[in-house]
């Protein structure tokens, strides 16, 4: 087992290995000493409970913990308004209080859903976070931010709240169809292009097929440096959003049809197009993220056109006034924010 520790004001580890989730209540214990005593709600969804609730429900049990579970329906359309308040009315009916504990068990969309509402919850309660995709588990389980999504756009409701701690179990991968499998991917090969060479060049070479504990160790523990640097997001956090300006915005014209990880990996191809336009990348740059993109078996041919995608992108929340902010590669391992007005981004798009 690795254990990493994520250095927000209130610090945290992260435990990843094989084997993991059956021992979840001994391992969070280990550093949350008071989980015993507590009553627990396991927050999971249709697709992973069935899998995996019984093991986790024990583990808690196990411990002493008076635990309690809760299913929504898999799917990005669960992170709305009105499933959030009936997941709250439920925390109420039982009698939840500030000395208890929610669990997230499932991939991106459960971690937020479970991160927001234990947030907002008596104005804020300890939630942990145990990630069962490649994709919760490399990025969004970790860094303590939480939404659910407006008809407007993606994650335009949410907090910032940071988990007690989050136990990563890789054999809950085997599970994991190889579309949702290449989701994570898409992370992880976006921290390569963001800061590590190596980490790109490991992940081209079969890294997950030998080494997968250590590839998802290794991006977690980068996207720790970055939000222990910008924990609230208001700068170089932002770099974290590589691919995703334009992938969010395909996710809405998809009406989330095209999932996170898909629409990340074509939105880093079109940055990678963006920066050689704008004479941001060396050369060789955009072509090898393009290269890479479909040697791992993406599809990155953009099904909306350009004014679709401009009326989404006009609503994304790094938009300032009257520029929105880029993350564009300079070369594998070096990005940079770069503020584009909105006068150009339609432009920008037509040049894709």
């Amino acid at each position: 087992m690795l254990k990493q520790w994520i250095s927000t004001k209130e610090p945290y580890p992260v435990y990843v290995g094989s084997g993991l989730l059956s021992e979840a209540g001994n391992i969070f214990t280990e550093e949350f000493s008071e989980l015993p005593k507590k009553t627990v709600v396991i927050i999971s969804d249709s697709n992973v409970a069935p899998l995996y609730l019984h093991q986790a429900e024990n583990s808690f049990r196990n411990i002493g913990c008076n635990v309690h579970t809760y299913e929504i329906p898999a799917g990005e359309t669960s992170k709305n308004w009105a499933l959030l308040g009936q997941a709250l009315e439920h925390l109420a009916g039982l009698q939840i209080t500030r000395s208890d504990c929610l669990v997230a068990l499932g991939g991106g969309v459960v971690g937020d859903f479970t991160g927001f509402a234990a947030s907002i919850y008596l104005r804020g309660i300890p939630f942990l976070q145990i990630p069962t995709t490649l994709l919760a588990a490399v990025d969004s389980s970790v860094g303590g931010k939480t939404a659910v999504d407006l008809k407007a756009g993606k994650n335009l409701a949410g907090t910032f709240w940071q988990p007690r701690a989050v136990l990563c179990d890789t054999d809950v991968f085997r599970t994991l169809s190889s579309e949702i499998f290449l989701d994570g991917v898409a992370e992880s090969i976006k921290y390569g292009i963001l800061r590590d060479q190596n980490l790109f060049a490991d992940i081209l070479n079969g890294g997950f097929q030998s080494r997968c504990a250590s590839i998802v160790s290794r991006c977690i523990s980068m996207k720790g440096e970055i939000v222990s640097e910008d924990e609230f997001d208001r700068g170089t956090r932002e770099l974290l959003n590589l691919g995703h300006t334009f992938g969010h915005a395909i996710e809405t014209c998809s009406h989330y049809q095209v999932t996170h990880g898909h629409a990340v990996a074509v939105g880093m191809h079109m940055a990678g197009i963006a920066a050689k336009r704008l004479g941001v990348c060396d050369p060789t740059c955009s072509g090898t993220i393009t290269d890479a993109l479909l040697q791992l078996g993406f599809h990155l041919e953009c099904p909306y056109s350009p004014d679709d995608l401009y009326r989404v992108m006009l609503r994304d929340k790094k938009r300032k006034g009257n520029t929105i902010d880029l993350i564009l590669p300079r070369s594998i391992g070096d990005c940079v924010i770069r503020p584009m007005p909105i006068a150009d981004l339609l432009s920008c798009l037509q040049e894709q």
